[in-house]
Protein backbone atom coordinates (compact mmCIF):
# COMPACT_ATOMS: atom_id res chain seq x y z
CA UNK A 1 0.00 0.00 0.00
CA UNK A 2 1.60 3.53 -1.02
CA UNK A 3 1.55 6.05 1.65
CA UNK A 4 -1.02 8.18 0.04
CA UNK A 5 -3.20 5.29 0.04
CA UNK A 6 -2.57 4.79 3.45
CA UNK A 7 -3.52 8.54 4.53
CA UNK A 8 -6.60 7.76 2.27
CA UNK A 9 -7.67 4.80 4.39
CA UNK A 10 -7.08 6.66 7.32
CA UNK A 11 -8.81 9.62 6.44
CA UNK A 12 -12.04 7.14 5.65
CA UNK A 13 -11.77 5.40 9.28
CA UNK A 14 -12.08 8.67 10.26
CA UNK A 15 -14.76 10.29 8.49
CA UNK A 16 -16.53 7.03 9.54
CA UNK A 17 -16.23 7.41 12.76
CA UNK A 18 -17.02 10.78 13.16
CA UNK A 19 -20.30 10.27 11.14
CA UNK A 20 -20.86 6.94 13.62
CA UNK A 21 -19.87 9.84 16.36
CA UNK A 22 -22.45 12.04 15.76
CA UNK A 23 -25.50 9.42 14.85
CA UNK A 24 -24.63 7.93 18.22
CA UNK A 25 -24.77 11.77 19.74
CA UNK A 26 -28.36 12.88 17.81
CA UNK A 27 -30.64 11.48 20.56
CA UNK A 28 -29.03 12.75 23.15
CA UNK A 29 -28.74 16.13 21.15
CA UNK A 30 -32.31 16.37 19.97
CA UNK A 31 -33.52 15.99 23.66
CA UNK A 32 -30.97 18.87 24.57
CA UNK A 33 -32.92 20.80 21.54
CA UNK A 34 -30.19 20.35 19.27
CA UNK A 35 -29.10 18.89 15.87
CA UNK A 36 -25.83 18.38 14.45
CA UNK A 37 -27.50 15.80 11.65
CA UNK A 38 -27.15 18.05 8.05
CA UNK A 39 -30.72 20.02 6.97
CA UNK A 40 -30.41 19.35 3.73
CA UNK A 41 -33.21 16.32 4.50
CA UNK A 42 -30.16 13.32 4.22
CA UNK A 43 -31.86 10.59 5.69
CA UNK A 44 -29.80 9.20 8.84
CA UNK A 45 -29.57 5.85 7.25
CA UNK A 46 -28.03 6.99 4.40
CA UNK A 47 -25.40 8.28 6.76
CA UNK A 48 -25.47 4.98 8.65
CA UNK A 49 -25.01 3.17 5.43
CA UNK A 50 -22.11 6.23 4.35
CA UNK A 51 -20.19 5.86 7.29
CA UNK A 52 -20.62 1.79 7.72
CA UNK A 53 -18.80 2.10 3.68
CA UNK A 54 -15.76 4.25 5.11
CA UNK A 55 -15.27 1.71 8.32
CA UNK A 56 -14.85 -1.24 6.20
CA UNK A 57 -11.47 0.58 5.03
CA UNK A 58 -8.28 -1.44 6.28
CA UNK A 59 -6.17 -0.06 8.49
CA UNK A 60 -2.40 0.53 7.10
CA UNK A 61 -0.04 -1.80 9.74
CA UNK A 62 1.67 1.90 10.91
CA UNK A 63 -1.60 3.61 11.23
CA UNK A 64 -3.11 1.35 13.90
CA UNK A 65 -2.97 3.31 16.78
CA UNK A 66 -5.14 5.69 14.99
CA UNK A 67 -7.30 3.75 13.61
CA UNK A 68 -8.27 1.84 17.02
CA UNK A 69 -11.46 3.96 17.52
CA UNK A 70 -12.81 2.72 14.33
CA UNK A 71 -13.53 -0.18 16.10
CA UNK A 72 -15.81 1.34 18.66
CA UNK A 73 -17.49 3.18 15.23
CA UNK A 74 -18.44 -0.21 13.26
CA UNK A 75 -19.69 -1.41 16.94
CA UNK A 76 -21.72 1.06 17.42
CA UNK A 77 -23.70 0.93 13.80
CA UNK A 78 -24.66 -2.79 14.54
CA UNK A 79 -26.42 -1.60 17.74
CA UNK A 80 -29.80 -1.92 17.00
CA UNK A 81 -30.92 -0.58 19.71
CA UNK A 82 -29.01 2.92 19.28
CA UNK A 83 -26.55 4.24 21.70
CA UNK A 84 -25.48 2.52 24.65
CA UNK A 85 -22.95 2.90 27.05
CA UNK A 86 -19.65 1.54 26.00
CA UNK A 87 -18.85 -1.58 28.41
CA UNK A 88 -16.09 -3.73 28.54
CA UNK A 89 -17.10 -6.11 25.30
CA UNK A 90 -15.90 -3.11 23.18
CA UNK A 91 -12.29 -2.38 25.61
CA UNK A 92 -11.69 -5.89 24.38
CA UNK A 93 -12.69 -5.56 20.97
CA UNK A 94 -10.20 -2.61 20.96
CA UNK A 95 -7.55 -4.53 22.51
CA UNK A 96 -7.84 -7.94 20.01
CA UNK A 97 -7.54 -5.24 17.08
CA UNK A 98 -4.64 -3.61 18.02
CA UNK A 99 -2.66 -6.94 19.68
CA UNK A 100 -3.65 -8.62 15.94
CA UNK A 101 -3.33 -5.69 13.92
CA UNK A 102 -6.35 -5.98 12.29
CA UNK A 103 -8.40 -2.50 12.35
Amino acid sequence: MTESAELAALEDLGTGYGIAGILRAAPALEAAGRDLLPQDGTDPAALRDEAARLLRRRAPRAGLAAALPAVLARRDLRRPTGPAPRGLADRIAVVIAGLTGRC
